[in-house]
């Protein structure tokens, strides 16, 4: 069966409702086609910015930041997975079809709007298969996408980068990507400055070597398919002897369904010259071995501080 345009952007709306559903549709489509390292890249991401959104009502994080504040923050977190998987999803479902058909429908990537530098990535992936290549440009073309709508938005930089309730989690250290696995071990990174697409490229692309590290991977695809998507961190704090978090399902402050983000039909490519370093292998990681010691020192750490602010 072919997917017609409509079909597609009715599939994309219906996966794009929430993070849960994201994180699934990523999951799902890589699960089928894993040659498309990015999938299960961007499923793990999106996991984290479900933790990271839930963290907003956890009675730390509702102390120290007023609702503003939070509602803010999970914007931030919202939109940007919300405007990356409105362009990247397409772009799965048209490979999806163009592998079925045994040809590139090259015309509709071109009626979704991709980026002139994700048309050619793909044609350039049709004829030699390089998933290392098709990966990193999938890197490079989220985070370009995201950079001038959303990260130079003149709304973010002045209600979010600018203030206390995100550089908060810059000073104890609490934005980290996360690669739980099964019997308790938290692999991952902490996130470099977010305003600067050159560090978020190349974190992207070491979590991603980090990921399919041979001897961890196993590791991590075990835990993404048999652990239910439920939002929070319970989902791996259960699998680790830490106390399970207190979760408020019914966080209404803070569920904004408004994107502050504007479509727009210029390609981030006419304005902006690659960079060879973006698709070089990254370094060869030094360590690779699990955060939980340091990453709940830094949650206890902010828990502490947050008792004390609370009395």
């Amino acid at each position: 069966m072919t997917l017609s345009i409509n079909q597609m952007l009715s599939v994309t709306k219906k996966h794009n409702e929430t993070n849960q559903s994201r994180t699934k549709a990523y999951l799902d489509f890589y699960l089928k086609h894993p040659e498309i390292k990015w999938a299960f890249l961007a499923s793990c991401v999106s996991r984290n910015a479900g933790w990271n959104m839930s963290d907003l009502i956890n009675p730390d994080f509702t102390t120290i930041l007023s609702s503003e504040q939070r509602a803010r923050l999970y914007l931030v977190y919202e939109t940007a997975n919300w405007y990356i998987f409105k362009d990247a999803f397409p772009q799965l479902l048209i490979y999806e079809q163009s592998k079925k058909d045994q040809i590139l429908h090259i015309d509709m990537l071109k009626e979704f709007n991709i980026s002139i530098f994700m048309q050619e990535e793909w044609k350039r992936f049709f004829k030699n298969g390089d998933q290392n290549r098709i990966l990193y440009a999938q890197i490079i073309n989220e985070q370009q996408l995201i950079e001038h709508p959303l990260i130079q938005n003149h709304f973010f930089q002045k209600a979010v980068f600018n203030k206390l309730a995100y550089n908060l989690q810059r000073i104890f250290h609490l934005n980290a990507v996360l690669l739980p696995t099964k019997n308790g071990d938290l692999y991952g990174a902490y996130v470099p400055s977010f305003e600067n697409v050159d560090k978020r490229i190349g974190f992207g692309k070491d979590i991603a070597h980090l990921l399919f590290q041979p001897h961890l991977y196993p590791l991590f695809i075990a835990f993404s398919i048999d652990t239910p998507i439920l939002g929070d961190r319970n989902e791996y704090l259960c699998k680790n002897n830490v106390m399970k978090l207190k979760i408020d399902k019914n966080p209404s402050a803070i569920k904004l369904r408004q994107h502050v983000i504007h479509n727009s039909n210029l390609d981030w490519f006419s304005y902006t010259k690659l960079k060879d370093r973006w698709f070089e292998e990254p370094l060869k990681q030094k360590r690779m071995k699990p955060i939980n010691d340091s990453y709940h020192l830094k949650r206890r750490l902010f828990h502490e501080w947050s008792s004390f602010k609370r009395k």
